[in-house]
């Protein structure tokens, strides 16, 4: 009665419209494959005896019947539930699976202790307190404020070394001009201190000397670098830039502060974007498999990269994905290596190893080059080849003012590559090139002093001559100029020039009263051009004790230094004093 029983619920089942003959009929040639001469239409007769008396063997079917009735009331179960509470239950398992997982990798990251501490958002922000108050320190300017994404950046409206930082941030914002959209080349510079690092830096002499053109393109330029920046920070500032408007070039400066020791962690796990991901971090930082997840570092890592700020694979890969971002927004990258200043102490192993892992990006920098097809400027070989200490304004990676014109002129050529402006516009660039006492280039001088010689006695206090000073440079040598600097934008003499006398004892075996050397500095009545001269009468004050002394003469700049070290000549007087 078994097999009856089957038969009759299954035509129940059909007369009472629950599933179609079609529906059942499909249920029954999936489990009764085996028998293909199966007359399936038999079992939908009135009842079962019909189907016996029309001479159809159940016997063999009786196991097979149970799973068609299995799979019918399956479908019955089915059509109780709308497809919602279906799709909820399918994301029910789903969540239930995860959080079985994340539980399992939680117990053991605990076991294996190898989470490190939590990094709360409030470290970050005080990371980038911390770092916005050295930068101000060691500048003397209030320019630099925190940031909960970029940790630090440039106050907008205050001051830093005679730059007004812009309302969006920027270093370096441009004049407006009047002119048609097509006649003009928008050139944005980011990068690190390298292109901030003086008052004229390499994109203010960039500004200057394609202005110098007499016909073409006129070519503008904004700084958006920030010292000390990561190319982590670089990206993430080329985010925001490029919203504010379109830009023809792009030209990144990265790479020192990628190789610097590390804030604890690497700069792509600082910052945070949202106010809500700051809420959700703190949440989450409670959990193990969490913040070893954040601070896992990249596959391969040595155990020495793991030490800088930006480790260098992960270096290329951000520079690669920042080049395809430039190339996305139909501007042209150009990619500078940056320099660096020999150490002075070749045996200090810790200069020779950060000098190393500096070279170390700018071959990572080449190779991208090469690889993308970016027009690049190596600025590194460049300084090397030319040598001498006068591009370098201290060791490490300032440049001098010689040093920024140099790396300006170099980019005006990668401009030039890039198709931007022809070799005659280059030329005429470099005819029409004014330099000042801002950012000396090629400063020379000629001396005439009378008398050459003198002597007078201990008491007369003070000893006048006569000095004309020729200018045979191409740096104009500017009386006064000053710079603002601070929130405030107090003013500071930068670029004033002066003719600065230094006077020595002469002999080898100097006392201690006669060594020490009595310098003046004496500022110019008027600017003086290249091809013009200063005539003036000094009266140099001299000391009480007898002995030969010698007088040198040079020209100082206020805010550099002497221009001796730039190639400008220098005098020197002898003195007797009796």
């Amino acid at each position: 009665m078994k097999l009856e029983t089957h038969f009759e619920e299954v035509t129940r089942i059909y007369h009472e419209k629950v599933l179609s003959k079609t529906e059942i009929v499909y249920s029954m040639h999936v489990y009764l494959a085996k028998s293909p001469i199966f007359p399936v239409d038999y079992f939908f007769p009135t009842s079962f005896h019909k189907a016996v008396a029309a001479g159809v063997n159940f016997a063999f079917l009786s196991e097979c019947m149970a799973d068609v009735i299995r799979e019918i009331q399956r479908e019955l179960r089915r059509e109780k539930y709308p497809p919602y509470v279906w799709k909820l239950r399918l994301w029910a398992s789903v969540l239930i699976a995860l959080l079985t997982a994340v539980v399992l990798a939680e117990i053991f990251c605990r076991l294996t202790r190898i989470a490190p501490s939590p990094i709360l958002p409030s470290a970050h922000e005080r990371l980038g307190q911390h770092v916005a108050s050295e930068l101000n320190t060691y500048f003397k300017s209030n320019a630099f404020v925190s940031d909960p994404y970029l940790l630090w950046k440039h106050e907008p409206a205050s001051w830093f070394l005679g730059h007004r930082i812009s309302n969006d941030g920027l270093y370096m914002v441009p004049p407006s001009i009047s002119s048609s959209p097509d006649s003009v080349v928008k050139v944005l510079v980011l990068g690190d201190a390298l292109p901030t690092s003086s008052p004229s830096p390499f994109p203010d002499v960039l500004q200057r000397l394609a202005t110098a053109r007499e016909s073409g393109k006129n070519i503008l330029v904004w700084n958006a670098a920030v010292p000390a920046y990561s190319i982590e920070q670089i990206s993430r500032l080329w985010e925001k830039v490029r919203r504010l408007q379109s830009f023809d070039v792009v030209v990144v400066c990265a790479g020192w502060a990628d190789s610097s020791p590390a804030f604890g962690v690497e700069d792509r796990y600082l910052g945070i974007r949202h106010p809500f991901l700051a809420r959700l971090w703190n949440e989450l930082n409670w959990m193990h498999v969490y913040r070893a997840m954040l601070t896992q570092s990249a596959r391969g890592e040595t155990s020495s990269s793991l030490s800088m700020r930006v480790s260098p694979s992960h270096f290329e890969d951000s520079l690669r994905r920042l080049v395809t971002s430039i190339r996305r927004a139909n501007a042209v990258p150009i990619l500078l290596t940056e320099p660096h200043d020999p150490p002075e102490d070749i045996h200090d192993e810790t200069a020779r190893e950060l000098l190393e892992r500096h070279q170390q990006y700018n071959a990572i920098i080449r190779r991208v080059a090469i690889e993308e097809h970016v027009v690049s400027v190596d600025l590194e070989q460049e300084f090397q080849r030319r040598g001498g200490s006068r591009l370098w304004q201290s060791p490490g990676m300032v440049l001098s003012p010689p040093g920024h014109n140099l790396a300006a002129r170099l980019i005006l050529g990668a401009l030039c590559k890039a198709g931007l402006f022809s070799e005659e516009d280059l030329g005429r660039m470099a005819r029409n090139a004014r330099y000042d006492t801002m950012s000396p280039d090629r400063p020379r001088v000629k001396w005439h002093i009378t008398p050459d010689v003198l002597e007078t006695e201990t008491t007369a206090g003070k000893v006048c001559l006569s000095v004309i000073a020729t200018n045979t440079g191409n740096t104009a040598w500017l009386r006064r100029r000053t710079i603002k600097s601070g929130k405030e934008g107090e003013k500071i003499s930068f670029g004033s020039t002066a003719i600065r006398s230094e006077l020595r004892y002469q002999e080898k075996h100097a006392t201690d009263e006669t060594s020490m050397a009595v310098a003046e500095r004496f500022p110019l009545p008027h600017d003086v051009f290249p091809g013009e001269a200063t005539s003036q009468t000094l009266c140099l004050s001299v000391p009480n004790v007898a002995g030969d002394y010698v007088i040198s003469f040079c020209i100082d700049v206020d805010g550099i230094g002497s221009l001796t070290r730039f190639g400008a000549e220098e005098c020197t007087v002898s003195l007797s004093l009796r």
